[in-house]
């Protein structure tokens, strides 16, 4: 969360220096309101801890038969379960313990998690293509007129070189 705010910050410090506009300020908090409720989505969301202290009734023989005891929870894991060692539980679907949000990534909340990430790099891409924007629409006019000059410029060598040759 402090870094989300971090970030936010300098963003809106470049965008209020250079003079982008309101929108722009708008938008950087906008950014900051649904990565930060993301965050707190993923970090607060049940990863999908497994309970079974038995096999479930409704499994099918063959599925049943893959699932495995834990010895450290007393629980039954599904196919897919594993035990987390930070969290010391298992978790159904598990994917990966996330030290920045301190929780497992589990079959529960890996949708929410893969939806922060994206909305995160949306706000990257944000503080990165702003000061680019900015200064591409503060320099057309001098990078336009700087081509033209620099045409001009070779195509006038160019008629001078052709005079010089011709005499």
């Amino acid at each position: 969360l402090l870094i989300l705010l971090g970030a936010t910050h300098m963003c809106i410090k470049r965008i209020l220096h250079h003079g982008l506009g309101t929108l722009s300020v708008v938008i950087c908090y906008v950014f900051l309101a649904f990565s930060t409720f993301r965050l707190i989505d993923v970090s607060f969301r049940d990863p999908g801890i497994c309970l079974y202290r038995e096999i479930p009734g409704h499994e099918t023989p063959e599925r049943a038969r893959q699932y495995r005891f834990c010895d450290r929870c007393k629980v039954w894991q599904p196919p897919d379960g594993v035990h987390c060692p930070e969290c010391n539980v298992c978790i159904m679907g598990y994917d990966h313990y996330c030290v920045w949000m301190g929780t497992c990534i589990g079959k529960r909340n890996y949708r929410q998690f893969v939806l922060f990430n994206v909305m995160v790099g949306y706000s990257l891409e944000l503080l990165c293509c702003c000061p680019c924007v900015y200064y591409f629409c503060t320099n057309i006019s001098s990078i336009s007129s700087g081509f033209t000059t620099w045409d001009t410029h070779s195509f006038r060598s160019e008629e001078h070189t052709s005079e010089l040759q011709s005499h």
